[in-house]
């Protein structure tokens, strides 16, 4: 992979670099913008004015401009974004969006002009490209982790261990988690539910609210009860 020196706007996708499509250029980038939020109104009769409830930030679009040249491949080029996963732009070097690719693009102006614009639907919330898990062990007293991003994170958790265990953000309980043998799960935070790594879920397992888990912008101690292997701590970063 070249240096991300390189000169030009590009993107990456599920960490394949634009620049190593042959003939593909990115010739403009999305602007960094904030996503919409989602809200309800109520009027009621005799109250001046409504009651606006705020509803969470709107998934939306960015589009990026580009262009062909030399011994282009047009499947490659089109397969290279007919996709979805992650993307990070070059104008963000450092934020990974969620993203799926949904409107069709124009071929045929692709071919003739050698010119298309890519609409690439991404979900509010980016992530650290660098960001990496934090592992830790039962010799470790806590997990202490910081959402460096500006927003409340949704982390994922995947846990070792055995029997009931306990879970405590800051110092307060937060969930139980009732079990018997050994077993590894992972606790979803963003989809509100408990699975093991092969997707079974175990909701029925867990006692407490997965949103008490949201990691606000700062440093957080996680600490647990019980018999625990291992805690691993994904997606604790998190930027709108």
């Amino acid at each position: 992979m070249k240096s991300f020196g390189y000169q030009r706007p590009w993107v990456l996708i599920n960490d394949m670099p634009s620049y190593g499509v042959d003939g593909l250029i990115i010739t403009s980038l999305p602007p960094i913008t904030k996503p919409k939020m989602r809200y309800s109104s109520e009027e009621i009769d005799g109250r001046d004015g409504d009651i606006i409830t705020t509803l969470g930030y709107q998934s939306y679009d960015k589009t990026v401009s580009i262009g062909l040249h030399g011994d282009f491949d047009i499947d490659k080029v089109v397969e290279f974004f007919a996709t979805s996963g992650t993307i990070t732009f070059s104008n963000e070097p450092d934020k990974v969006y969620r993203f799926q690719q949904l409107e069709n693009i124009d071929f045929e102006r692709l071919v003739r002009y050698r010119t298309a614009n890519v609409s690439l639907h991404v979900q509010p919330f980016k992530t650290g490209r660098l960001q990496r898990p934090k592992v830790f062990s039962s010799a470790d007293a806590q997990a202490v982790v910081t959402n460096a991003g500006n927003v409340v994170a949704a982390p994922k958790l995947t846990i070792k261990a055995s029997g009931n265990i306990g879970l405590y953000l800051d110092g307060s309980q937060v969930l139980q988690v009732a079990n018997t043998g050994d077993y590894t799960l992972v606790i979803d935070v963003a989809n509100l539910e408990a699975s093991t790594p092969e997707g079974v879920l175990m909701n029925r397992h867990i006692t407490g609210d997965y949103q008490q888990l949201a990691l606000s912008p700062g440093k957080h101690s996680i600490k647990w009860s019980g018999s625990v292997e291992s805690l691993t701590i994904e997606d604790y970063s998190r930027w709108i």
